[in-house]
């Protein structure tokens, strides 16, 4: 089950911050997607043409392993096993690219035929990745996809639809024999979201629904107001949401409990850059601060304890368009 988490709060008491630790800052790195181990206890981070791996209790760097050209997602698979990254090659006609890296195995990379690879899922078993890749753009003129691969050797077992725009998320459900995935075409004013039968890859049923993403839960797509994260627990839910800003998104965390109308927590957690998710007792946010033309970015872990969130540490940080100011400040 993607995105639908458990994890046990108590106390109701304010978010607060506490002072980030210092972090390395790259030279156009885009902090893009996040991805907690199984247990965890370390986060992926796709940077830019990599994934890196932190420890979560202490913030050290465990592993950089060079990825797409511009990295844009990264999965873990349930048993933790198995990592996967997609992007795109950046060079020529804009081909979505895979990695693969599986415990014991050599590392697999495999392009798509398709363009920039947007969303990707393992199957609770481990044994197949999908994978929702962009439509046409200039670089590429090919259709999007939502495919499924087979995690043992990278072959394509199954494409279970093309279409004529970007596919933005795709998920299994939790027994893995249906996946859905959603694409929108706004020029078209078109968006869908297809649930198939994992093993014929029949479409069981359509929603014209225009989410970039979604929620998988007792085993359909949920699409009111469906947060960045989310997740359950003895009756109290814990989620991330977007709020329109004047030139950014914002975050907001908030926790409620059913027929109370009043969230038990509502507090601002700054700007962001449509990335969070939870992980045992932990919530990753990629923020972001506007420095015109550009802007920093950041990937900050906080704490869940009770009904807050404490910022405990940042483990990565890096910055877009500042090059040339920078070196005209030097």
């Amino acid at each position: 089950m993607k995105r639908i988490l458990v994890f046990c709060l108590f106390s109701a008491l304010p978010l607060r911050a506490e002072a980030a630790e210092p972090v390395a800052t790259g030279p156009t790195l885009s902090l893009r997607a996040l991805a907690f181990s199984p247990d965890a206890k370390k986060l992926a981070v796709a940077e830019q043409d990599r994934v890196r791996i932190y420890e979560i209790a202490t913030g050290k760097r465990l592993e950089d392993r060079p990825a797409c050209r511009i990295t844009t997602t990264v999965t873990w698979s349930l048993d933790g096993k198995s990592i996967a990254a997609g992007g795109y090659s950046g060079s020529g006609k804009a081909q979505g690219e895979i990695y693969l890296w599986r415990t014991g195995q050599k590392p697999l990379n495999w392009r798509t035929g398709s363009a920039m690879v947007n969303g990707m899922a393992f199957s609770p078993n481990g044994q197949v990745l999908a994978t929702a890749t962009a439509g046409d753009n200039e670089a590429c003129n090919t259709p999007g996809s939502a495919r499924l691969w087979k995690v043992a050797d990278g072959q394509l077992w199954r494409t279970l639809g093309n279409y004529s725009g970007n596919g933005s998320d795709i998920a299994f459900d939790s027994d893995g024999k249906s996946v859905a995935y959603c694409w929108t075409n706004g020029s078209a004013n078109k968006y869908q979201t297809v649930l198939c039968d994992t093993a014929t890859g029949r479409v069981r049923q359509k929603w014209t629904q225009s989410p970039r993403t979604f929620i998988f839960e007792k085993g359909k797509p949920l699409f009111k107001a469906a947060p960045l994260a989310r997740r359950v627990k003895s009756g109290i839910e814990y989620r991330v949401e977007e709020i329109n800003g004047a030139d950014h998104m914002r975050y907001r965390f908030l926790v409620s409990k059913p027929g109370v109308k009043k969230p038990l927590t509502d507090v601002e957690l700054g700007y962001g850059a449509s990335s969070a998710l939870f992980g045992g007792d932990y919530l990753a946010t990629v923020m972001i601060e506007n420095h015109f033309p550009g802007y920093e970015s950041r990937v900050d872990i906080w704490k869940i304890e009770g009904f807050r969130a404490r910022k405990i540490r940042s483990v990565a940080a890096g910055s877009y368009g500042l090059e040339d100011e920078k070196a005209g400040a030097s």
